[in-house]
């Protein structure tokens, strides 16, 4: 059995203002990483705005999966997908 199933579908149309937390949060155009050594890197990418739709999530967890979740969930967001330009990571 499963310890963790996630399971989300759009439930309304595309949402298209600028000051949505969604807009917001995916306006993000400069990924980090940092490697095993604690090397940390910068990439640039370029994408169009993301084509966000409000979402339902359903979260289903075994008796032996130790996860608390609250009553509710932060604002749940569904894209089908979005093309992305990616530059090669730099050291910083």
């Amino acid at each position: 059995s499963r310890a963790f199933a996630a399971y989300y579908r759009p439930t309304g149309g595309v949402v298209t203002d600028p000051r949505a937390f969604g807009t917001w949060s995916t306006e993000r155009n400069c990924p980090y990483a940092q490697s095993s050594r604690g090397v940390l890197y910068r990439g640039e990418i370029q994408h169009p705005r993301w084509p966000l739709q409000r979402a339902e999530l359903e979260l289903e967890m075994s008796r032996y999966a130790d996860l608390k979740l609250g009553e509710r969930h932060a604002d749940v967001w569904f894209s089908s997908r979005v093309d992305v330009v990616a530059w090669p990571l730099e050291v910083l």
